[in-house]
């Protein structure tokens, strides 16, 4: 009888290990003057899942359901949509009949994302920041939209009802701040901190980024954003209305 054929040899070789990160050098140079150069690397990408399942919006409720609390880490790209999906679970509860807005940490993000956010808990027609540059003929006043799109899912009639309170604290910046200016300059809602003195960080201005023929960067400031009664937002930053240690102080 003929034999038996033999299976293939499994291989012995695994699959090739991914290529290491490339590296770029940097020129330090230190206070007495001597120079090193270090090699950086930049960070891996996270995972493409990773990345799709991480959302800048949380929500919670408190006071026995009471208050409910919807929390922007930053204005993404899905801010204004997490927003409404946020608010929308909330009114769906009957216990809440109260909401805060939480943008402690905040730093920012996306204008266009903020000035949405904003827009959900104001009427149509609201201002809710103006643009200053370098001429009049620069300003822009930015309202929440007076029509709906088909595109967008609309906001629960409790965002511009309900009695609406907003944390700020010294991290809360740029985009948060104009959302911050927006809501009290339109008297929509208080600003609250948790110390005395509370102030948002102060980020207002409009820049660009210019790249230069020799590699490096021009940052241009080519304006500022102003809250609906013309307060400038850049450097001061906003002064918050009340201390409160909790929202109970607030809403009684």
């Amino acid at each position: 009888a003929a034999p038996a054929p033999s299976s293939p040899a499994a291989s012995s070789s695994s699959s090739p290990s991914p290529p290491p990160p490339p590296t770029f050098p940097l020129e330090v140079a230190h206070p007495d003057g001597s120079r090193a150069t270090l090699a950086i690397s930049p960070p891996p990408a996270p995972p493409a899942s990773a990345a799709a399942d991480t959302s800048p919006v949380s929500m919670r409720t408190e006071r026995g359901g009471a208050l409910g609390v919807v929390r922007l880490s930053a204005f993404t790209a899905t801010a204004r949509a997490d927003t409404v999906a946020a608010l929308s679970a909330l009114a769906a509860d009957r216990r809440v009949s109260e909401l805060a807005l939480d943008l402690r940490g905040n730093r920012g993000g996306l204008v266009s994302e903020g000035v949405a956010v904003a827009s959900l808990f104001l009427p149509p027609g609201a201002v809710v920041t103006i643009t200053e540059g370098a001429s009049p003929s620069a300003e822009r006043v930015l309202t929440a939209p007076t029509t709906s799109s088909p595109a967008l899912a609309p906001p629960p009639p409790a965002a511009r009802t309900l009695p609406l309170a907003v944390w700020v604290d010294g991290r809360t910046a740029s985009a948060a701040e104009i959302v911050a200016g927006a809501l009290r300059g339109n008297c929509r809602a208080p600003l609250l901190a948790r110390a005395p003195g509370g102030r948002t960080y102060g980020k207002g201005l409009i820049q660009s980024v210019y790249s230069l023929g020799d590699g490096s960067g021009l940052v241009l400031t080519v304006g500022k954003y102003l809250t609906p009664g013309r307060g400038d937002i850049d450097g001061a930053g906003l002064a918050a209305d009340e201390v409160a240690a909790d929202l109970n102080a607030v809403f009684h």
